[in-house]
Parts: structure tokens; sequence; C-alpha cells
């Protein structure tokens, strides 16, 4: 977990340094780390968890069991040896900040300058599904991709990064409270 906090922090500093110093931009202005309204937020984070229920509902009744997968890579984090506050900061804050900042900060402003919001939205949600390529092609193509793009037009839509950033906490946030508990 340490290293993987580690690592997270590291990399974050590296794109504040380009943006800072390479680009010469406010890294804040940048990545749109700004607040957006409590309501706008809580409404996209109750259309992404009913969205994330559904798929689940459907995936369940069509009898796709190889969404367990995520569920399995999830338990395998957890050993005798796992300092569960790491655990719970690296996966449920630190990793999901760092994602949002690379693909929806960094990443998907890049492309929305040169080609629009489209274009960033489907380009960095591929990027991002690929980059989770440890989870099998159902999780990739039903839950991430769709997940991936929500949080892509989410962040074109409110044009901060903030609350892609919230619901994708929440996302792994739950996702590791659900493993724990079960």
């Amino acid at each position: 977990e340490f290293t993987s906090i580690e690592a997270s922090c590291l990399s974050l500093i590296l794109i504040f340094i380009v943006i800072k110093f390479i680009y010469k931009e406010n890294v804040f202005n940048y990545l749109k780390i700004k607040k957006t309204s409590f309501k706008k937020t809580f409404s996209y984070l109750v259309v992404f968890m009913v969205g994330l229920i559904t798929i689940s509902a459907i995936t369940t009744q069509l009898g796709i069991e190889s969404l367990e997968e995520g569920s399995e890579f999830a338990k395998s984090l957890i050993t005798p040896n796992t300092n569960l506050v790491l655990l719970i900061i690296a996966i449920g804050i630190l990793q999901p900040i760092f994602e949002e900042v690379i693909f929806r900060g960094f990443l998907f402003e890049h492309l929305e300058r040169k080609w629009g919001g489209i274009i960033a939205i489907m380009t960095t949600s591929a990027i991002f599904s690929v980059v989770h390529a440890q989870y099998n092609i159902y999780i990739l193509i039903i839950v991430l991709l769709p997940m991936s793009i929500f949080l892509g037009y989410t962040r074109w839509k409110t044009k901060s990064l903030m609350p892609a950033i919230i619901l994708h906490c929440t996302n792994n946030s739950i996702t590791l409270a659900a493993t724990l508990l079960y």
C-alpha cells in the first residue's frame, strides 16, 4: 500500500511540475481543480450510483459472473499483513485522485483544447479502461468504460475536476468497504 501511495504522490508532483514549468500555466486552472456546487455534485453522484447499481442488477440477471473478478482482485489486496488504514487511503482516496488528475485533468484538458469535449471523453475513457487491463473484458466494457465515460461527462459539464474525483473516491471506497465487510 505504501509503495502505491508514494508512486501516486510522485506522479502527481511530476504532473504539477510539467504544468507549472513546461506549460507555464496555473496548475489548478489547467486541471480544473475548483469548487462546484454541492447540489450539482450530489446529483451527479446519485446518477453515478444508480448507474452502477443498474449495471450490477442487469449483469446479475444475465448471469455474467465474470464481474466478480473485480471483487476477487480487491480481496487479493487484503492479507494478514495488510495495513487497512493505508489500504483505505491508497485505494479509496489517493488512487482515484491520482487517476482523475491524470485522465480527467491533465490528459482531458489537453485533448479538449485540441479536439473538444466529446473526443476528450471518449479518448480518456478508452485509455482509462485499457490501463485497467488487470480485469477481464466484461468488467472493462460493462463497468469501467461506462463509468469512465460518465466521469468524463461530469468533468466536461461541470468544468471542474472535483465532482469526478468525489465520484471516483466514492466508488472505490464503497467497493473496498463491501470487500472488507463480506
